[in-house]
């Protein structure tokens, strides 16, 4: 009699009550793993944008080593032109890109990044 009563209690439909389906140990070990994987995406989100951010400065060198080389200035002057506007279409892109990663800094997001060992 108690175990149908036990039974028919589980299969009642959740009325915002504690369900003991699964033990507190069992819900720490979900939400640890849940950390940890969220931890090794924002790793790997870092590492990402670090990488990004390597090679939009190499870009950067790059597009400035074009427009003051020594070619450029032994080129007709419309080719000169056309190169000197590419560049700086590249150059505007790039500033964007900058303006778009930018974040304004407040006192919290820099005590994160100053010790991020507190944070996780």
């Amino acid at each position: 009699m108690a175990q149908a009563k036990i039974q028919a209690k589980m299969n009642d439909p959740p009325c915002n009550k504690f369900s003991r389906t699964l033990s507190m140990a069992d819900r720490s070990v979900r939400l640890l793993e849940s950390s940890d994987q969220l931890e090794m995406r924002v790793e790997a989100l870092r590492e990402a944008a670090s990488a990004m951010e390597q090679e939009k400065e190499c870009i950067l060198e790059m597009i400035q080593s074009i427009q003051n080389s020594q070619e450029m200035r032994n080129i007709c002057a419309g080719e000169r032109e056309e190169l000197n506007l590419t560049a700086n279409r590249l150059m505007g892109r790039h500033c964007l890109w900058r303006s778009l990663l930018a974040r304004p800094e407040t006192p919290s997001r820099r005590m994160r990044y100053a010790r991020p060992h507190l944070y996780r």
